[in-house]
């Protein structure tokens, strides 16, 4: 899935971004190096903290993941209309995993004009395999959180291993260096994509505000210390 899938990489490359880091660099007397895969572990914090389930209004945490649980119920409620089924004839949908998937094929829900009427016992099996997989989408960040040290809720962590993204990766051309990190997703999800595309470019803005608010504070601290 990883590598047939939407490849979303975070780079420290945008001019204004490279600009504040070199500056930040030799207010604090880091290496641009080492500034750098400081920038990139904000970036790669910040993406993580507001990755869906989570939002600005309730970040990564607890809380989001119970969101990203209820959401799940809200919009099998949208799809399907449990029956006990007496099994005296075919059932007319067999398969709700699948049903569900096709809703979800562009990463946003596609309602039917009917519901679907499904056997109870197989919705509530789908429920829980679903509420299992939240947590996935920011699991695309986890590799690298785990190279930076950034810390992982543990229903995040439980997919690091599930090949959704890359670890921090270094690259260096003459005088300049790259740091990368990539999320994997699928490639049909656009609506997601889109959420990602807004989000990369929030984590950037943000770190660059934060590094232009500490400057002032570090260079007036160097200067004390004089």
């Amino acid at each position: 899935m990883a590598e047939q899938g939407i490849k979303f990489s975070m780079k420290v490359n945008d001019a204004q971004l490279v600009a504040k880091t070199q500056e930040m660099a030799a207010a604090t007397g880091r290496t641009v190096a080492e500034q750098s895969r400081l920038t990139m572990k904000a970036l790669v914090k910040i993406a993580l903290t507001y990755t869906p389930p989570a939002s600005q209004r309730i970040p990564m945490g607890k809380a989001a993941q119970g969101v990203g649980e209820v959401a799940i119920v809200r919009d099998m409620k949208k799809l399907f209309v449990p029956v006990e089924l007496k099994h005296k004839r075919a059932e007319k949908w067999p398969d709700p995993h699948a049903l569900h998937r096709e809703a979800f094929a562009t990463g946003k829900i596609t309602t039917p004009l009917v519901r679907y009427r499904v056997d109870k016992a197989k919705l509530t099996a789908l429920k829980t395999t679903l509420q299992s997989h939240v947590g996935l989408l920011a699991s695309g960040w986890a590799r690298a959180a785990q190279t930076l040290e950034v810390p992982l809720p543990a229903w995040v962590a439980r997919w690091s291993g599930s090949d959704r993204g890359t670890p921090l990766q270094m690259s260096q051309q003459k005088n300049k260096i790259f740091f990368k990190v990539t999320n994997h997703i699928p490639t049909t999800a656009e609506a997601i994509a889109l959420q990602l595309i807004r989000l990369v470019q929030f984590a950037k803005k943000a770190q660059v505000n934060s590094m232009t608010r500490q400057i002032p504070y570090i260079l007036r601290h160097n200067l004390s210390k004089k």
